[in-house]
């Protein structure tokens, strides 16, 4: 890419089904959804045609931060 990418926040919802299957490939990868949620998009996108196939391949996975998932932090919370 040879620049450096400017960040831009997106917020948004999703059913609870798909972030149960988020919060289970955390659990098995170790994986922030916020790095899933990216190249999921990126995939997506880049099979659309409509960004260039360097931009999904330089997303760089996170770790998941904290003490484990943020669902288990909210239980332990209640």
């Amino acid at each position: 890419m040879g620049r450096t990418e400017t960040a831009v926040e997106l917020r948004t919802t999703v059913p609870e089904e798909i972030d149960r299957a988020l919060a289970q490939v955390v659990a098995l990868t170790g994986i922030a959804k916020t790095t899933l949620v990216r190249q999921a998009l990126a995939a997506h996108l880049g099979a659309m045609g409509v960004i260039r196939p360097e931009v999904a391949e330089a997303l760089r996975p996170v770790p998941t931060r904290g003490r484990g998932l943020a669902t288990n932090r909210k239980k332990e919370n209640r």
